[in-house]
């Protein structure tokens, strides 16, 4: 069996990009050297569309307030847990939307030049 290594430093997660083949078994090692937890999710792009998609539906007041109270609860979270002021919270998340955005695109397996100087200017490596 493959173990597979991944370091978070700064929500940059490393490596960046993984590929395992079809029926392989893996096992992760993970270690996160963030001031803050971290989520690490297998799986498809349908999880992080519909995320996306919760976004889009605010449109109608009673999903917007529920979106909106849910990602409240996350600013107020990763401000406790991290201590980090305002303007690198307000960064961790501007920074996590771009980084969905750009998997939701498919960007990393299809990059572009745009792609790879937006992901520079976040410090990945496609």
């Amino acid at each position: 069996m493959r173990t597979i290594a991944v370091t978070i430093h700064y929500s940059h997660f490393s490596p960046a990009h993984l590929s395992v083949a079809a029926g392989e078994t893996v096992r992760f090692t993970i270690r996160n050297s963030d001031p803050i937890d971290h989520e690490f999710i297998l799986g498809d792009r349908m999880r992080l569309r519909a995320q996306m998609q919760t976004y889009a539906a605010c449109e109608d007041a009673e999903i917007s307030q529920v979106v909106r109270d849910g990602y409240g609860d996350l600013v107020a979270y990763v401000q406790r847990v991290s201590g980090l002021p305002a303007e690198e919270v307000a960064r961790f998340f501007a920074t996590g939307m771009l980084m969905n955005v750009l998997a939701s695109m498919q960007v990393i397996e299809n990059p572009d030049p745009w792609a790879a100087a937006l992901l520079d200017g976040c410090g990945k490596e496609l």
